[in-house]
């Protein structure tokens, strides 16, 4: 003798406009996938940013531009002298 199915019940309702909103609930730590160091050679305030949040570049890309203040330069101008200067006996 064989067993009914089970009945597969739906539950239905009027189709309405709305938005659709979904939530996560999760714990633990976030990690990423790559992660790199980014210096500068000088000093200065980031004037420009060409590249964007996630922005894939390439190995010595400049990814912004700086402009330079006032104790930066007098170091750079200092440095410059001092390089182009005669040796003198």
């Amino acid at each position: 003798m064989k067993e009914k199915p089970t009945p597969i019940i739906l539950q239905t309702d009027e189709v309405t406009q709305g938005d659709v909103t979904t939530e996560v609930t999760a714990t633990g730590s976030v990690q990423p996938v790559d992660e790199v160091e980014v210096g500068t050679q000088v000093s200065g305030l980031v004037s420009k940013i060409y590249v964007d949040y996630n922005s894939q570049v390439k190995k010595r890309t400049a990814v912004s531009g700086t402009r330079q203040d006032q104790s930066a330069k007098k170091t750079l101008s200092t440095r410059r002298l001092t390089t182009i200067q005669p040796l003198t006996n």
